[in-house]
Formats: structure tokens, sequence, C-alpha cells
């Protein structure tokens, strides 16, 4: 499962990956206490656009371990 308690996230900053799955891509999270209660994940390269939607700040900790993200912030 990885330990959760080294993962860096960061909400409503702009990031790009620097090593893991989509390195290069840009990435932002976002939490929407409003509407899902969740966090959602938007990526991007050139043209092309993903998002990703987890419940908790667990889940979201999680996608970081499984995809070995190394984020550097503030871009």
């Amino acid at each position: 499962m990885g330990n959760v308690n080294s993962v860096d996230v960061r909400l409503d900053v702009d990031g790009v990956i620097m090593k893991g799955v989509k390195t290069g891509w840009k990435i932002r999270i976002e939490y929407d206490p409003e509407d899902t209660g969740g966090y959602y994940i938007f990526t991007s390269r050139n043209n092309e656009n993903h998002d990703a939607w987890v419940a908790t700040m667990e889940d979201l900790k999680e996608v970081f371990n499984e995809t070995r993200w190394v984020i550097s912030w503030g871009h």
C-alpha cells in the first residue's frame, strides 16, 4: 500500500509531474466540498486533458503511491 504520510499532495496549486506515470504532464488537484465532497485530479499535456475523481484524501494519497508521482509544485 505504501507510506501515505510521505506523499506531497497540494490543493489548488499547478504542478508538473517530474517522475512516475505521465511524466512531463501538468497537474492540478482541486477539492470539491460543495458538490461531491471529493477531489478532482486534472492532468494535461499539449491539447490533451484528463480528469479523475476520488472520494477522500486517503484515496488521493493512494493514487500518488500507485502512480509513483513526484511533482514539482508551483508551475
